[in-house]
């Protein structure tokens, strides 16, 4: 029966039961029967979409409901993966004879389902069968990488920090790869996974080449499989080798590695990755000293040289330990005995003499060397001009007991030479000697 027909017979009855009332003078409303009806409504072409839908916005489902009398009402049963289930009303979709419509935003993921239940004006009612949708978390992670986060200069164990937060994964725990690169983010490496997400990871740099083009990145992955990820805003330093420093010595040089005139000291420090920060030195244990170009050496001496440099990344050199021999002055030699104008009797000096130096039988002659450089090699006595014995040891002395007449003067004389090479002049000295 189609409902312009039911209306027609609606109509019909109606009127029929007022003209009767109106005739026995007697007004009784009777509300209408419908006519026996058994048959529920029919649902179909039900839609829901998007599927999957994100997390916060509206799914949206529809359908089409028939009914051989009316549709009295249309609702929606909703199961979601949490909450109980929850019945719903549909509306009428506005301008069609039989659609209805659901919209309605859903703020947490996973599987729902739905039912969709129909019913007509004698009760009849009628339901579709199960339908699903998904909500998904589609929003990743959010990571903060704290440090290094570029600019820095770092060796030994390094604590990278970091954050990570997201809507629905509240640990994160299990999820969070570290990663580095050391060619500026070109390619990244693997530096550690499946770590729960405590904040800090330490990293022992020194298993890593030195470079300063590093960078960090850490990601994290929820249990809908969104990643999210933060790396350095720029490019760090690894340097894990300390700076070396090599000394230099400009000057001439001697017998024996002894520098015979005022030497210039220059130290080089060089560093393959962070740069030099200072370079100290000390002379001869003395207080240490910044360096700041080369500076001369002028004491004789076997000096003792220590230096060391500190590169931009905090890492001290051992310290270096160098000898500088400088012996610039000739040794200077004096007769220690005899002395000027003294008389000497078999060896004993006996009283002064004021004309000259008169020696009676032998004597030894005795040198004084004044050598504070390289020291003395040998000594050499002359008699007259000619060298008479070279001594190499102290006490540099010669006993000289050669026959003699008092008439006759003798010139004797000593000269010196140090391990640098150094010939002193030859200091002389007349003396009068009778000695049968």
């Amino acid at each position: 029966m189609t409902d312009n027909k039911i209306y027609s017979y609606l109509y019909k009855r109606i009127t029929s039961i007022i003209m009767v009332s109106l005739f026995l003078g007697v007004l009784i409303i009777t509300p209408p029967a419908y006519p026996q009806d058994t048959t529920p409504p029919q649902i179909m072409d039900v839609r829901d979409f998007p599927d999957p839908v994100e997390v916060g916005a509206q799914i949206n489902i529809d359908c089409t409901v028939i009914d051989n009398i009316a549709v009295a009402s249309v609702s929606i049963l909703i199961f979601s993966p949490i909450d109980p289930p929850t019945n719903y009303s549909m509306t009428k979709i506005p301008d069609t004879a039989h659609g209805y419509y659901f919209s309605q935003q859903l703020n947490e993921p996973g599987s729902y389902a739905y039912t969709i239940w129909a019913r007509d004006p004698t009760g009849n009612t009628n339901h579709s069968i199960e339908y699903y949708f998904t909500v998904e978390d589609l929003v990743p992670p959010e990571v903060d990488l704290i440090y290094p986060n570029g600019g820095e200069i770092v060796n030994g164990t390094v604590t990278i920090q970091w954050t990570a937060t997201d809507d629905f994964d509240p640990n994160l725990d299990g999820s969070i790869t570290i990663r580095y690169s050391f060619d500026g983010g070109e390619v990244y490496q693997t530096l550690a996974s499946l770590l729960n997400n405590t904040g800090f990871y330490n990293w022992d740099t020194t298993a890593n080449l030195d470079a300063d083009a590093y960078k960090i990145r850490v990601t994290a992955t929820d249990d809908n499989e969104n990643t999210g990820q933060d790396s350095s805003e720029s490019v760090f330093t690894v340097d894990n080798t300390p700076p070396d420093t090599a000394l230099t010595v400009t000057g001439t040089l001697g017998e024996n590695e002894w520098y015979i005139n005022n030497v210039t000291v220059t130290l080089t420090a060089t560093d393959g990755t962070s740069g030099i920060k200072s370079t100290k030195y000390r002379i001869d244990n003395g207080s240490w000293i910044n360096y700041n170009g080369s500076f001369p050496l002028t004491m004789d001496g076997n000096h003792t040289l220590e230096f060391y440099s500190i590169d931009n990344g905090g890492l001290i050199e051992p310290t270096n330990v160098e000898n500088v021999k400088v012996d610039v002055t000739p040794p200077i030699v004096t007769f220690h005995k005899p002395r000027d104008r003294y008389l000497y009797i078999f060896d004993r000096e006996i009283i002064r003499f004021v004309l000259k130096t008169v020696v009676i039988g032998k004597l030894t002659i005795e040198a004084s060397i004044n050598e504070i450089g390289s020291g003395v090699e040998r000594v050499n006595f002359e008699v007259d001009g000619e060298t008479i014995i070279l001594d190499t040891e102290e006490p540099f002395e010669y006993e000289y007991d050669e026959p003699a007449l008092l008439r006759h003067r003798h010139t004797l004389g000593i000269g010196a030479r140090d391990f640098a090479g150094h010939e002193g002049n030859i200091t002389e000295q007349s003396i009068w000697i009778l000695n049968i």
